[in-house]
Parts: C-alpha cells; sequence; structure tokens
C-alpha cells in the first residue's frame, strides 16, 4: 500500500450532518486564505456531490445502477473540488488527495441515506421534483 493510500486510509469520511455543516462553511463562506481542510473541503464537496446526484435522479425519474450511482457521485465530488480550488482561492489544496477524499465521503453518504448497494432512486422520488 503507498503512502497516499495509507493517508487516505485514515479519512474518516463525515456525517451527514457533518457534511452539510461542512458544505455551509465551504459554499457560503465568500473566500478562504488557507483555512479550510482537506476534510471539510472533501465534505463539502461529497455533500454537493450527493445534492446534485439525487438532483438528477428526481429530474430524470431513471433509476440507475449501484455500480453507475458510485461513478456519478465520485465525478461529481471530483468536479466540485475543482470548482471549490479555482473559485475560493485555495490553491494550497493537495488537489488528488481531496477529490479521492470526497469521493470517499460522496460513496459513505449515499450507504448512510440508501443503505449498502442501493442507489437512493426511490429516496429521491419520495422527495419530489428538483430542489
Amino acid at each position: 500500500m503507498g503512502l497516499f493510500s495509507e493517508l487516505l486510509g485514515a479519512f474518516n469520511p463525515a456525517s451527514h450532518d457533518e457534511a452539510k455543516q461542512n458544505y455551509q462553511q465551504v459554499y457560503e463562506q465568500p473566500h478562504h486564505e488557507g483555512s479550510l481542510s482537506h476534510e471539510a473541503i472533501a465534505g463539502a464537496a461529497g455533500f454537493a456531490a450527493m445534492h446534485a446526484y439525487e438532483n438528477h435522479l428526481r429530474a430524470t425519474g431513471q433509476p440507475v445502477s449501484h455500480p453507475l450511482m458510485k461513478e456519478i457521485l465520485a465525478a461529481a465530488a471530483a468536479a466540485e473540488v475543482d470548482k471549490l480550488i479555482e473559485t475560493k482561492g485555495l490553491d494550497y489544496v493537495d488537489r488528488e488527495k481531496a477529490k479521492k477524499m470526497a469521493e470517499k465521503q460522496a460513496h459513505a453518504l449515499a450507504e448512510q441515506r440508501y443503505g449498502g448497494g442501493n442507489t437512493g432512486f426511490e429516496y429521491a422520488q419520495r422527495q419530489g421534483g428538483p430542489s
């Protein structure tokens, strides 16, 4: 196991409420100058990825497979990390580490909310139209 994998393995994804707090801290503050941790960025990006994924499910009304859900969440989390780094002036952030952590966070949030092996389609449909 490489050093990067060992460091990522030590990352414990946040709960839904903690990730939501990270999201609010990161997205609702105007600018950060080196004050955000990789964990906060990952929590915020993972939460944003879940939000985008659920909006996608509600908008399309199309169920997805579990592997596709994981791919969608990983791509959305990585895109959110890129967006945060570029728009919030977070040049000090290790982009790849933050992306891997955000992916792990998004997958953990999906498992917490939907249960292992589920895709969240039923959950999203119960929630109504896109929010």
